[in-house]
């Protein structure tokens, strides 16, 4: 997972960001959902991907500050149902373009996945599809 997080930040900061493989996901009146086909990583069902999330109006951030997008990494247990998200850094803007908002996870957030939503459909993108990698 330490490597995972690694790579991640690694991939965060350097400029070849912007030609990883994402794909749209999902979409709704909110945000639009996108998952770097290159990230996706299975093992004994547990399944991790980078994901974006750009939101179609900006999100409050407190203090004032707005954000546009997310990335982060996110993780699904296909057995048991559940997603949890393990990273998440917030740009002002979309596309991941703009100031840095946040980096970083306090404590992560597990959740059983509902159907028909958003991250039911994320789930159903990772765990049917095949894994160019193992964690």
């Amino acid at each position: 997972m330490k490597k995972i997080i690694s790579i991640f930040i690694c991939l965060l900061f350097s400029s070849s960001v912007y030609a990883i493989k994402f794909v749209k996901v999902t979409e709704n009146n909110t945000m639009t959902v996108y998952i770097d086909v290159d990230s996706i990583a299975k093992e004994d069902g547990y399944t991790t991907a980078n994901q974006i999330k750009e939101y179609k109006k900006p999100m409050d951030f407190g203090g004032g500050q707005t954000f546009r997008s997310s990335l982060s990494l996110a993780e699904i247990d296909c057995k048991k149902n559940t997603f949890r998200l393990a990273f998440i850094d917030t740009f002002e803007l979309n596309g991941l373009k703009g100031k840095l908002l946040s980096h970083g996870v306090q404590k992560p957030i597990i959740e059983i996945i509902q159907p028909n939503t958003m991250t039911a459909d994320v789930r159903d993108f990772l765990c049917t599809r095949p894994s160019p990698r193992k964690i």
